[in-house]
């Protein structure tokens, strides 16, 4: 889904529906592109020890206030949690 803005816009400037959607996909990819770029240098480290492993696992953000939020943090915990499961068995 485009946002709601876009989508009055691209119906607004365009001729038909067809060329509306493509307006629609060029502004989709435009706006990937640009979210490409950004650096994810945020986010949490989950570490687990067994008695014959030992697991890390990085998950990154772009900001720390996505770090800190409680899904975000269960993210890490089940993502530790799999890689620990994958070690033991």
């Amino acid at each position: 889904g485009a946002p709601v803005g876009d989508c009055k816009r691209a119906l607004n400037d365009c001729d038909d529906i067809e060329s509306a959607l493509e307006w629609l996909r060029k502004k989709g990819a435009l706006t990937a592109a640009k979210k490409a770029d950004r650096d994810a240098s945020e986010g949490l480290v989950g570490l687990r020890l067994g008695e014959s492993y030992g697991v890390l696992v990085q998950v990154n953000s772009e900001t720390d206030f996505v770090a800190r939020n409680e899904k975000f943090q269960q993210l890490v915990t089940e993502a530790l949690g799999a890689a620990a499961a994958a070690q033991e068995g």
